[in-house]
């Protein structure tokens, strides 16, 4: 047998008769008290009602559930008229056609997502259900569910339900698709990235049948939104086996990559044709992303600007491309995926950084230039992207001391100069463009240490190049 959590499983494989799950008895969960008393009020008015999904997969792992979602045979409209007029709880439908409704306790605003017992015969657009029917039973329920480990239910005498071998899955730390894999993954194309998320973040592998639906159903992929592809790229790179996924399914990627983000032009790879297919052979033979590259994102914190920092210079890598064909690639990428002006500019800012210092530190051969170097890179980047660039060059190049960085940014742009405009002008010119060819002069001699940032200094340095600027 093998230990989950406080939960004794036996190895037993679990039933498949609907009338006969596999239960496991656990020790009490700490089951949210808002989750607690929607339970208890469903069930004393005659519904059943299960903790359902990810959360029951999460406490099993030992691992705090951010969401906790509950499954019962009440209609949503039951559920709205049971919970209307409450002073504890007031419900909005967030998707009642497709039987959700959202329960919000009024004291902490915290919403619990309760969903009806649900049949779903038909998918339309590789993404949503046509229709549904509303069931009766859990057994029903988590047939429509993606994946084994996510049909895991608790019920009122906090037993684990098993009706597809979620437990056995979670044992051997895999990702199955529940029933035919290429069905699940074709009425829901966005289940492919879900499955790779997993992988990422759980450290799970993927099952046979089910490995082999992802590589076959992912062109499906471009049937999918940009919010929707991003959000599960997103999640996926703070994964602690983010850089082992991207490089096991590489082939996944490109779809998103090369086709979806309409890269048809990078480097090596000749995409001249927009409607070729995604596999041809010259895209399969490509690398997509440079495996030195992507070894850095466990080096990096989870800070999302900074893992889309280290994706991109990846693909940059793989490429071979200029710099500015990369950065364009990288803008075109972050577009498609309709990141946030901010978010992007953040992004683009520290990656233009970042390939400037990989082209830095592979032809540098001295110190003195590469200080200098180091210097107008800096000066390319906000003060307050500076120590974000910091832990990019770390990961990269451990031999960088932050405290030498930080020395060696203590001047960023003329604004920072001990002397300014006027200064200029008390010394007699009054031309604006004179002045500011002056001050950066100025800024330049600091950068090179040929004069110290005062104003005395600057001051003296100034009265010399009035007369020849």
């Amino acid at each position: 047998m093998f230990i989950l959590r406080n939960c004794i499983l036996t190895k037993n494989p679990p039933s498949t008769n609907p009338r006969n799950p596999h239960l496991v008895r656990i020790q009490r969960p700490q089951i949210p008290r808002n989750v607690e008393k929607i339970l208890h009020i469903l069930r004393s008015h005659g519904f059943s009602a299960f903790v359902i999904g990810g959360c029951v997969r999460d406490y099993l792992l030992q691992k705090r559930p951010k969401d906790w979602d509950i499954a019962t045979n009440a209609t949503p409209e039951q559920i709205c008229k049971l919970f209307a007029n409450r002073k504890d709880f007031f419900s909005l439908e967030i998707g009642a056609q497709f039987g959700c409704v959202g329960l919000v306790e009024r004291k902490s605003k915290k919403m619990i997502e309760v969903t009806t017992f649900r049949v779903e015969r038909e998918y339309q657009g590789f993404r949503k259900p046509k229709d549904v029917i509303f069931g009766t039973s859990l057994s029903e329920d988590v047939q429509r569910r993606d994946f084994r480990i996510n049909a895991l239910a608790l019920d009122e005498n906090l037993r684990v339900v098993d009706y597809v071998g979620g437990l056995k899955d979670l044992k051997k730390r895999q990702i199955a698709c529940i029933g035919e894999p290429k069905e699940r993954l074709s009425e829901d194309s966005l289940r492919i990235l879900r499955a790779l998320r997993f992988c990422a973040c759980l450290g799970f592998t993927i099952h046979a049948r089910t490995r082999e639906a992802l590589f076959a159903c992912a062109p499906l992929m471009l049937h999918l939104s940009s919010e929707r592809i991003k959000s599960e790229l997103d999640k996926l790179l703070l994964g602690a086996d983010s850089h082992k996924v991207l490089a096991e399914f590489e082939g996944i990627f490109k779809i998103i990559f090369l086709d979806f983000c309409k890269l048809f032009h990078c480097g090596q790879n000749n995409f001249t044709n927009p409607a070729q297919s995604h596999f041809s052979s010259h895209a399969k033979d490509s690398a997509l992303f440079n495996p030195r590259a992507l070894a850095l994102l466990p080096r990096l914190p989870k800070k999302l600007e900074l893992r889309w920092v280290c994706l991109l210079y990846a693909f940059a890598i793989a490429q071979n491309t200029s710099q500015k064909q990369a950065r364009d690639n990288a803008k075109q990428i972050l577009s498609a995926l309709k990141s946030s002006k901010k978010f992007s500019e953040e992004v683009l800012n520290l990656f233009g950084a970042f390939l400037r210092f990989h082209t830095l530190i592979q032809s540098s051969h001295s110190k003195a230039p590469l200080d200098l170097e180091l210097k107008r890179i800096f000066c390319t980047l906000k003060r307050e992207s500076l120590e974000s660039f910091f832990t990019l060059m770390r990961a990269k190049t451990p031999k960088f001391k932050r405290e030498s960085l930080r020395a060696l940014s203590a001047v960023l742009n003329a604004k920072e100069l001990k002397i300014n405009g006027d200064d200029i002008k008390s010394l007699g010119v009054n031309d604006g463009a004179r002045i500011g060819r002056i001050l950066c002069e100025l800024l330049e001699s600091v950068l090179k240490n040929e004069v110290p940032n005062t104003h005395s200094a600057l001051l003296q340095r100034a009265k010399i190049l009035k007369e020849t600027l």
